[in-house]
């Protein structure tokens, strides 16, 4: 090949340099230089890039041995170009530069760059210098070299044809040698080898008879292998099935212990599912009423030592039953006010009848005049004694009086003045009984006023405490029953005990996740540990690969989902599946006792947000419960027309 380009990348004293040698069709290229230019170096680059660079290549001075690089573009006979590239080095240096990636150059490029011969005589023939010049000449003139020598004795005559005879005799039995001594000629070789190969071809016939017994033997060994396979197969079900044992072993063992357990508690009476959070509740009520208990007992003994501590005040106690009125009178004052007013007008009208028997005892005196002269208890006695005796001596009187009224008819002594009437006197007794009667009266008129004050303040301070309008307010308001009331009070307790029991439980059940999630972190520091749930998901996925593949190409009863060119990859994805699945077993049972602790801490996890959740559904019905209970409390106040007041005011 006809070298058109030659780069001399890195090489002796040029770095990057491109030389054109026949642009245009051009034949023949000169190139030409002064002393120490490179025109050594560039024959010595176009040598080494036909037939390698040498190990101890001495155009190293600038770029070092392993840097070494030559390139070329080349065209054959046909017009095909082709560009490569020589780095130094051991085995193939050579490479096709195509544009894209570099590749090793085929054997026939080299052949065709090369021309059969060796460097030796490409050099003696296209790479002649001055020194090579100069050894030439010597040569000749001492009939030395081959070629040279031949040329100069065929001018010279015939006198060396033998020599040449010989030495090209010489040179063809390198190649071939008659009789049994050509052992080591190229052709002998080839002929031997030939010969060699001819009969191993030879014995490696098989004759029919032999065909036939081989084939048998292949059948024979192809069933004896079919069911080794089947051996293998089940004895790798049999592995898998006690690897997988082996990983649930631990769950096995928890699931004996359970179904122990189940037998011995087969008798026990299950509790209802509300139990757990009935049993909070009580225990937070059992709580709170131990709670509330020690309070009441610690305020019996304040209370206690409090009543110790007082002396009793007999002027309050003699006053007690007043004070008790009072308090009754504050609670229900409208009933005082009636009492009032009737009292007032009964208080006008013994006054109005005491004047009007004042005025019968003494119209010139008043009645203030009169008050005074009533007797004392001791006078009153005897003055009832004189009253009776006047009563018993009229009487008598009247029954003598005929007899006396002749008698004085008769007499003529001076009579003396007669006594008052009868109905006078009876009139003074009434008057005096029913002023000693209505004594208590005055002086409870006299004492109204100031009660009246007081129960007004008493009952303004209650109107003011229980937030009603006034008075009117408080006559239209109804009373709400006792058991109302209690029922109310009961209702809020027992929501207040329900609700502190299911927070109480929540916040167990909060510290149990803190618990059961630092586990889970511990088992997960070493690395992820598949569980049983990994394995069911990885055997379902190789299940579901398994049906897709055998309904697509094996029944051809399934339709493809996309198309054919998306089936064409179940066949792989299918042996991931089977890849993955059995990767996730291998996993579980190199580790099957921390995949069972943590498939157990998953599985408390689980129970525990469910039981959370659960309580928490509670916990929110609970709240609308109450807001319902508090609704219609604040309606009962409402139609009651009573202010809003918790249950226990």
């Amino acid at each position: 090949m006809k070298l058109l380009r030659l780069h001399l990348q890195a090489f002796g004293p040029f770095t990057d340099r491109m030389l054109e040698f026949a642009p245009a069709g051009q034949s023949l290229t000169l190139v030409y230089g002064p002393n120490e230019a490179g025109k050594s170096a560039t024959l010595r680059a176009i040598s080494d890039l036909r037939f390698g660079i040498p190990a101890q290549s001495r155009d190293n001075f600038i770029h070092a041995h392993p840097d070494l690089r030559i390139g070329g573009s080349f065209i054959d006979r046909d017009g095909a170009t082709f560009s490569i590239l020589r780095r130094k080095g051991r085995g193939s240096t050579l490479t096709l530069l195509d544009g894209t990636a570099d590749c090793p150059v085929p054997a026939k490029i080299e052949a065709m760059l090369t021309c059969g011969l060796s460097k030796q005589d490409h050099d003696a023939m296209f790479g002649l210098d001055h020194g090579r010049l100069r050894e030439g000449g010597e040569a000749l003139l001492n009939g030395e070299g081959e070629v040279g020598a031949a040329l100069f004795e065929a001018s010279a005559g015939a006198r060396s044809i033998p020599a040449i005879l010989e030495r090209l005799d010489h040179s063809a039995r390198r190649y071939f040698m008659p009789g049994a001594r050509g052992k080591h000629a190229l052709i002998n070789a080839a002929l031997r080898e030939h010969a060699e190969q001819l009969a191993a071809y030879k014995d490696a016939l098989i004759r029919p008879a032999h065909w036939v017994e081989l084939s048998r033997k292949h059948q024979d060994t192809a069933q004896d292998l079919e069911q080794l396979e089947q051996q293998r197969r089940a004895l790798h079900a049999r592995v898998l099935e006690v690897r997988e044992l082996r990983a649930v072993a631990p769950l096995l063992r928890a699931l004996d212990q359970a179904a122990a357990t189940l037998l011995e508690l087969e008798y026990v009476l299950l509790l209802a599912p509300e139990a757990p959070l009935e049993r909070a509740s009580a225990e937070a009520g059992l709580a709170d009423a131990t709670h509330n208990a020690g309070i009441a007992a610690a305020d019996v003994l304040r209370r206690q030592a409090v009543l110790d501590t007082l002396a009793s005040d007999d002027a309050v106690l003699e006053i007690g039953a007043l004070i008790d009125r009072l308090a009754v009178a504050a609670e229900s004052v409208a009933l005082h006010e009636k009492d009032l007013a009737q009292a007032s007008a009964d208080a006008a009208e013994l006054s109005e009848r005491v004047t009007r028997c004042a005025v019968q005892i003494d119209a010139g005196a008043d009645l203030a005049t009169v008050l005074a002269r009533i007797p004392t208890p001791a006078a009153r006695a005897g003055i009832e004694v004189l009253l009776q005796a006047v009563v018993d001596g009229v009487q008598a009187l009247t029954q003598q009086r005929d007899p006396a009224a002749r008698q004085a008819s008769e007499a003529t002594e001076i009579v003396p003045a007669p006594l008052a009437s009868a109905e006078a006197r009876i009139a003074l007794r009434s008057a005096t009984t029913e002023l000693a009667r209505s004594d208590a009266v005055l002086q409870q008129v006299v004492a109204m006023p100031a009660a009246v004050k007081a129960a007004r303040r008493a009952a303004d301070l209650l109107l003011t405490e229980t937030g009603l309008a006034g008075h009117d307010a408080m006559y239209r308001a109804r009373i709400v029953l006792d058991g109302e009331i209690d029922a109310a009070i009961h209702a809020l307790a027992n929501s207040s005990t329900r609700e502190l029991g299911l927070n109480q439980r929540i916040d167990a059940i909060g510290t149990a996740l803190r618990v059961e999630s630092a586990e889970r972190t511990r088992l997960l520091a070493d690395g992820v540990v598949p569980t049983r749930g990994d394995v069911a998901a990885a055997r379902e996925r190789r299940e579901l690969g398994w049906q897709q593949l055998r309904g697509v190409f094996i029944d051809m009863t399934a339709v493809p989902a996309i198309d054919a060119a998306c089936t064409a990859s179940l066949p792989q994805a299918f042996e991931q599946a089977v890849q993955h699945a059995d990767a996730v077993i291998d996993a579980l049972a190199r580790d099957t006792e921390r995949a069972a602790q943590l498939q157990a801490c998953l599985q408390k996890i689980d129970t525990l947000e469910a039981d959370r959740q659960v309580l928490q559904q509670a916990l929110a019905t609970l709240a609308a419960s109450d807001l319902q209970q508090q609704q219609a409390w604040t309606r009962k106040l409402a139609d009651a027309g009573l202010p809003l007041l918790a249950p226990a005011a």
